[in-house]
């Protein structure tokens, strides 16, 4: 493997590895921020054997129980399909854009992200053993102008933006491929998540945002 693309076990993993039996490997595509830490903390904590591709890394080992983790294109699956040994669960966490630069390149958007999806999906089909697969949607932009307050599972789904048509797209195609290829999926419309490891100077995530600021007396 490439040292510069790829880290391997930490020693606290190591420890973990040899005093409890491996339940299932999960693979965290956008492992590197600040959601795919937690969920690869929790799931590691119940035992799973826990990888993260990301299109970084990170200057450091900052995640000591995972089993590894990878630079490389997340949909791309012969980048780290056979490296971390195949997967029975694949958390999809991974997006280019937020709201404000899918709407300046819509195009961009959806080439990155809905097709980089489908190639995913595709090359999925060929494998033998076919793994759960969990996506991170939204929970706002999915729904576009609120009807009602507060928001249900049921609002209709009328995107306002090119990030929220984008995610509600790749919602529709992970069901049209369960119903068609039997993939397990399951969808998840995140709505502002916050917590430790967030940046707060970034352009997304506006409560880690609003609680930097508050707490360093900024406007």
């Amino acid at each position: 493997r490439d040292v510069e693309r790829s880290r391997g076990l930490g020693d606290v993993y190591k420890r973990q590895k040899q005093e409890r039996p491996v339940l299932m490997r999960c693979v965290i595509l956008g492992g590197g921020g600040f959601l795919g830490r937690h969920i690869g903390r929790a799931m590691a904590a119940e035992g799973a054997e826990v990888w993260s591709v990301d299109r970084y890394l990170p200057a450091a080992q900052i995640a000591p129980w995972l089993a590894g983790e990878f630079q490389a294109d997340c949909f791309d699956l012969s980048a780290w399909w056979d490296l971390v040994g195949g997967a029975d669960v694949i958390v999809h966490l991974a997006s280019s854009t937020v709201p404000a630069t899918a709407s300046e390149d819509p195009l961009g958007d959806v080439q990155a992200n809905l097709v980089g999806t489908l190639r995913l999906l595709r090359d999925l089909r060929n494998k033998a053993a076919r793994p759960r697969l969990l996506f991170a949607s939204s929970g706002g932009a999915v729904y576009g102008r609120p009807q009602s307050v507060p928001l249900s599972e049921s609002h209709p789904t009328m995107p306002m933006g090119a990030y929220g048509a984008t995610k509600l797209a790749i919602e529709h195609y992970l069901r049209i491929e369960e119903a068609q290829h039997g993939l397990p999926v399951r969808i998840l419309r995140l709505s502002n998540p916050y917590g430790e490891w967030q940046q707060p100077h970034g352009v997304q995530g506006v409560i880690a945002v609003f609680a930097h600021r508050a707490l360093h007396s900024m406007p």
